[in-house]
């Protein structure tokens, strides 16, 4: 495998990695890749995450510390939510 250089809008190694993870998750539930079809045809999803993301193809976003934890919270109620819906129609 070829050596992808990390673009200069990332800070970090691990925020590169946490965006072509995130990516590869988009992938895997079935979302079009963004790459040619001849440079995507063969590989897993987590490679063409990768790729995608280091050709700057995929938008992303840091949130601040605020912001985070309005994310996660609302994403923590609305689970609690659909899990009373759901045990409410189960009984």
């Amino acid at each position: 495998m070829q050596q992808i250089r990390m673009p200069e809008s990332f800070d970090s190694k691990f925020r590169f990695i946490l965006v072509a993870a995130a990516r590869a998750k988009q992938l895997l539930n079935g979302a079009p890749s963004k790459l040619e079809p001849a440079q995507s045809r063969g590989h897993k999803p987590h490679t063409i995450a990768i790729k995608e993301v280091a050709q700057e193809l995929i938008e992303f976003e840091i949130l601040e510390d605020d912001e985070e934890a309005a994310v996660e919270e609302a994403v923590v109620e609305e689970a609690a939510e659909e899990a009373a819906e759901e045990s409410g129609e189960k009984e």
